[in-house]
């Protein structure tokens, strides 16, 4: 499990566990993984969904400080991935800017004991602007730790946390 660069360095470890010994890791949960310029890396330098035998990614601040392409087995998009409640509209200082980021590792923690429900969704990216709609007739998985592993795709939550 990692946070933002620490998702892509664990992504890092399982593809060197992979290239030494022939064996994925089980899991890896990527927490909104680090976005500015990871987009023009390829999948040798980020998170991929090859990296363990389930890869579950959590986006809290797309198009801004965390990656938005979906990148696992799973992705999770708490409020389309954007603007996470509780967060300040206007940022004046760095911390401030980082609110949305940091808020996938609390919402994380929040599914330990509690388990919220997530709607399959489609990831659709227009020009400038991405946006995760809510499939009619949407599958509903269980977010975060206690996700099912044979889930596949993009998952819309409503922050409850």
């Amino acid at each position: 499990m990692g946070h933002s660069l620490g998702s892509h360095v664990a992504s890092s470890i399982g593809k060197s566990i992979f290239k030494r010994t022939s064996r994925k890791l089980g899991r890896i949960t990527a927490l909104d993984p680090a976005g500015p310029k990871f987009d023009k890396f390829d999948i040798n330098t980020k998170i991929f969904i090859n990296d363990a035998d389930f890869v579950d990614v959590v986006h809290t601040d797309i198009q801004y400080y965390g990656y938005t392409r979906p990148a696992g087995h799973v992705d999770f998009y708490p409020n389309s991935g954007k603007h996470q409640n509780g967060c300040p509209q206007e940022t004046t200082t760095e911390e401030e800017a980082n609110c949305s980021h940091a808020r996938s590792t609390l919402y994380f923690i929040e599914s330990l004991t509690r388990k919220a429900k997530a709607q399959e969704a489609d990831y659709v990216e227009e020009v400038d602007e991405v946006f995760i709609n809510v499939k009619e007739n949407a599958k509903v998985i269980v977010f975060g730790q206690h996700v099912d592993r044979d889930a596949r795709g993009s998952f819309f939550l409503r922050n409850q946390f």
